[in-house]
């Protein structure tokens, strides 16, 4: 991957059968983990924080159509936007990511989720699309 121009911390682990289109616009910090059958389209930028883990079979995807514009929706201009995801997030199995989206830190994206707009720091996210299912709150040690 580094060949190929991504920008990857330490201690990453990308497993088998991860699609990464444009990974030269693909930037991971430490301790990341992507699990097998993702697809992340880096079109628009992709990065991800530290300490995150992407289950089975998510999809990130930076663009979208505008078919408002086009004649034939077929043909609709592509739009292009960058995602964003903070440290210390799990993603859960086969959750959507959709272009321009920021996920902040201290996230729990449940799985099956279709995340099509911003989520606040230590949230808990789910459904289709994605809302507020509560709140992390934190166990003083």
């Amino acid at each position: 991957m580094r060949a190929l121009g991504a920008k990857i911390g330490i201690k990453e682990a990308i497993k088998d059968k991860v699609i990464i289109s444009k990974p030269e616009n693909f930037t991971i910090g430490n301790g990341v983990s992507i699990n097998q059958y993702c697809y992340l389209s880096c079109s628009g930028g992709v990065t991800i924080g530290n300490d995150v883990s992407i289950a089975y079979g998510v999809t990130i995807i930076t663009s979208s159509h505008d078919y408002t514009t086009a004649e034939k929706i077929k043909y609709a201009p592509l739009l292009i936007n960058p995602i964003t995801i903070g440290s210390n997030v799990w993603i859960g199995m086969n959750s959507m990511i959709l272009s321009g989206v920021l996920i902040n830190y201290n996230v729990v994206v449940g799985a099956g989720a279709l995340v099509n707009k911003e989520v606040s720091s230590s949230s808990i996210v789910g459904g289709l699309p994605a809302r507020v299912l509560s709140e992390i709150l934190r166990k003083e040690i």
